[in-house]
């Protein structure tokens, strides 16, 4: 997997100045007072599927550069987790964006790429997730305890087949932490649940869905299915990766109405580029989060308490 860099352009004269020193100051206080060093805090982002290189993690505590752009502030989120810091407490530390225009590859790709995943499918004898089906539209979803884990996840969508007899597709979850388990429990409708193959070192799970019956070209089939975990650990971000280009696509958040999120934002990452944007609760317990005509990318929620 090639770590990700970032192409920031440093503050005139090559030094830090205002929010950039603010920033980098902040990062280097926590990562003094964890006791982590950045080759050790670049293992751990690679292993939850943030392959940021050392170089840009370097450049960020000095202040020649700083995060921009969707990806780089998850990045940021998850420092916070790893330090053992309060949600926001370096985020609130970076200065506005000036990147414009598109970037580099969707975390999709980046996510199919990571260890072990093309392995899984060679054994499962799949070049893809779709294995030949289009996503006419899809809503994925997830439910929140009142202990902030994830209780339940969920899939719903509308497939055509892009060719004659198409038998099954997979289902890819990248967990948390290695002790979750997304496929103990799985209910389907439309499909049954096939082989399920676990890398626990990678926190990939893959399982295979397989249809009743061959399916025509251009044949049309909703499916669905829900999983219940085990082992889960609390969570702040819940993101729907699609390989296609496809009419709808929703990703929704139900909170329990006893641990509502202080904040809630949205985000989307893709080729054309990144966007980030709040999103609030105000009494509700879902946030939803729909792009129409979009991908390959990825789009997400993400919230604190």
């Amino acid at each position: 997997m090639k770590p990700r860099t970032e192409g920031e352009t440093p503050s005139d004269g090559g030094g830090a100045t205002g929010g950039a020193s603010w920033f980098s100051e902040s990062f280097a206080a926590a990562l003094r007072a964890s006791g982590w060093t950045l080759t050790a805090l670049r293992r751990e982002l690679v292993e939850r599927g943030n392959p940021v290189s050392l170089s840009t993690l370097s450049y960020w505590r000095s202040g020649k550069r700083v995060p921009e752009g969707a990806d780089s502030r998850l990045v940021v989120r998850d420092i916070e987790e790893i330090l053992g810091l309060d949600p926001d407490e370096l985020q609130r530390s970076v200065p506005p964006s000036r990147r414009l225009g598109p970037r580099g590859p969707a975390r999709a790709d980046r996510l199919l790429a990571r260890d072990g995943v093309p392995e899984i499918f060679a054994e499962l004898g799949l070049d893809d997730l779709m294995n030949g089906l289009y996503v006419e539209w899809l809503h994925r979803w997830v439910d929140i305890g009142p202990d902030g884990a994830p209780t339940a996840f969920g899939n719903r969508g509308l497939y055509r087949a892009g060719r004659p007899g198409i038998e099954r597709l997979a289902e890819m979850y990248v967990a948390l932490s290695q002790d979750s388990d997304p496929f103990a429990t799985i209910e389907t409708i439309g499909c049954s649940l096939g082989r399920v193959i676990r890398r626990p070192e990678a926190k990939v799970s893959v399982a295979e869905l397989l249809l009743p019956r061959p399916l025509h070209l251009g044949e049309e089939v909703m499916l669905e299915w829900t999983m219940r975990p085990q082992h889960a650990v609390p969570a702040q971000r819940f993101e729907c990766y699609t390989e296609q280009r496809n009419q709808e696509i929703l990703a929704s958040v139900r909170f329990h109405p006893d641990r509502l999120p202080a904040w809630v934002e949205r985000y989307t990452d893709s080729e054309g580029g990144s966007e980030l944007y709040p999103a609030q609760v105000d009494g509700f317990t879902v946030v939803h989060h729909r792009q129409r005509n979009f991908g390959p990318g990825t789009l997400g929620v993400r919230w604190g308490y």
